[in-house]
């Protein structure tokens, strides 16, 4: 009783420290300066007051991610609204600087939405994963083996088929691999791979071995068939699931390793942005626009400017601009969509060639809004969803139900603890969940289950034919 007295004192001493300063802010320095402040406490919050956080847990991935929307406002802010890539060349009804605290508070108010759906419909428990569910390890090797096979023949010809062979070569061509695949190629294999070192680390959590160092090169070789496909999020997402499962999985041992778990992901993400400008590099020497050399070329990519045009301004962050304009004329020009696009994830089964896409929220937006600007859709994020779904109460409403999804995936961990739900969890944690903030519910893809499914059955029906050998013999 004491220790939760404790706790909750600690959350409204913070609670009572944020909102003085983000008070005081708003007196020193304007009113805008003041609600960004909100902003950031809101979200900070959520750390500061959680004794028993669980790193991993889908809400606690969403909230870190959320931390870019509020970059994504505080770079807008100090570089000047009006000057935001996304805000020139459109008109608005209503004064550009009201428009910006109007979207701030929209995102204020749907991320304590979110946390409240969250909260109130979160069960509290400690994560226990068991792997007493009779699945034959003669099974899994051959699956890892099978499997494994298949994912690199279909690499190998790959690189033949686009580098002759240049593993290095076909590396550096990584900005044009989207453009290759719709030409000829394909990854369909490359699940596979992803799959058998998730049976790998299955192996070794279930007999309590060590990470061997053909473990090791394994699995760096899947991320680097993940990077070759040019998707960097996804690239991320898929090593972070690792992490993700084994820490779940270890949970009484993890748990007390928070800031080792916090430091490596934070290098991931640095690699990350290293990897979006190397892309960018390979990109800008495919057309031949690369003054001087490549070295002094990639390195001014970090100055505050340039850095500042591509993460924030191309859209890698929460693409606040956009959310502005879909408060400023949504409504006017589409109409709302009342959750149309929710549906959106059952479409991924069908060939891109055939899938419809008027549905989608980034395409209309792309072809509607901006489509003089060069790429694919613009993901609205996942607020601008909401947005242009209900409207700006409706869309708060909504982030409240997206928060109870969440804490629903939560609770079904609970229920569902062993390794093949983890998987299931933690690729729906990692490619939707989190990074929701940015995206849409098109991210929630079908294949975050197919792939774990079909697994699951090829080794329960394995696992019964040699037990019904053993049986015999």
């Amino acid at each position: 009783m004491n220790k939760y007295f404790f706790n909750k004192l600690r959350f409204i001493a913070a609670f009572i420290f944020m909102t003085i300063t983000s008070l005081l802010i708003s007196i020193g320095f304007g009113y805008t300066s003041g609600l960004l402040a909100i902003f950031f406490a809101c979200i900070s919050l959520y750390f500061m007051g959680n004794s028993k956080l669980i790193l991993f847990s889908s809400f606690t991935l969403y909230t870190a991610y959320f931390y870019l929307a509020f970059l994504s406002c505080f770079l807008m802010f100090i570089t000047g609204v009006e000057t935001s890539f996304y805000i020139q060349g459109q008109s608005f009804e209503r004064d550009i600087n009201d428009l910006f605290d109007v979207t701030v508070i929209y995102l204020i108010l749907c991320y304590v939405s979110s946390y409240a759906g969250y909260s109130f419909f979160r069960k509290n428990y400690e994560p226990k994963i068991e792997f007493n569910d009779n699945i034959s390890i003669k099974a899994v090797n051959i699956l890892i083996i099978s499997f494994s096979f298949f994912a690199i023949i279909n690499f190998l010809w790959n690189i033949w088929i686009f580098a002759g062979g240049d593993f290095f070569l076909y590396m550096a061509n990584i900005a044009s691999r989207q453009l290759e695949f719709s030409e000829k190629g394909s990854t369909i294999f490359y699940m596979f791979g992803y799959m058998a070192g998730y049976l790998w680390l299955y192996k070794i959590l279930k007999l309590n071995k060590k990470m061997s160092l053909a473990f090791m090169l394994f699995i760096f070789l899947t991320i680097v068939m993940k990077a070759s496909t040019g998707r960097i999020i996804g690239t991320v997402v898929y090593i972070l699931s690792y992490f993700s499962v084994y820490y779940f999985s270890t949970y009484k041992l993890s748990s007390q390793k928070h800031l080792r778990y916090i430091l490596i992901s934070s290098m991931f993400l640095l690699s990350a942005i290293v990897l979006y400008f190397i892309r960018l590099l390979s990109s800008l020497s495919i057309n031949n626009m690369i003054v001087g050399d490549a070295t002094s070329t990639l390195l001014s990519f970090f100055n505050f400017e340039m850095f500042n045009y591509y993460i924030s301004e191309k859209g890698n962050l929460p693409n606040v601009s956009v959310l502005m304009k879909i408060i400023d004329g949504w409504q006017t020009l589409f109409g709302y969509t009342y959750g149309s696009s929710f549906f959106s994830p059952l479409y991924s089964l069908l060939p891109s060639s055939i899938r419809p896409n008027e549905y989608q929220i980034s395409f209309l937006i792309k072809n509607n809004w901006y489509e003089y600007i060069p790429g694919g859709s613009l993901p609205p994020t996942g607020m601008g969803e909401m947005y242009a779904s209900f409207g700006f109460i409706g869309g708060v409403t909504g982030m409240f139900f997206f928060g109870s999804i969440v804490a629903f995936m939560h609770n079904l961990l609970k229920k569902y603890n062993n390794y093949w739900f983890l998987l299931v969890y933690t690729n729906v944690s990692l490619g939707f969940i989190m990074i929701y903030s940015k995206g849409e519910f098109d991210n929630l893809s079908v294949w975050f289950f197919i792939p774990v499914l079909i697994t699951y059955a090829l080794l329960v029906f394995i696992s019964g034919i040699f037990r019904l050998k053993k049986f015999r013999s």
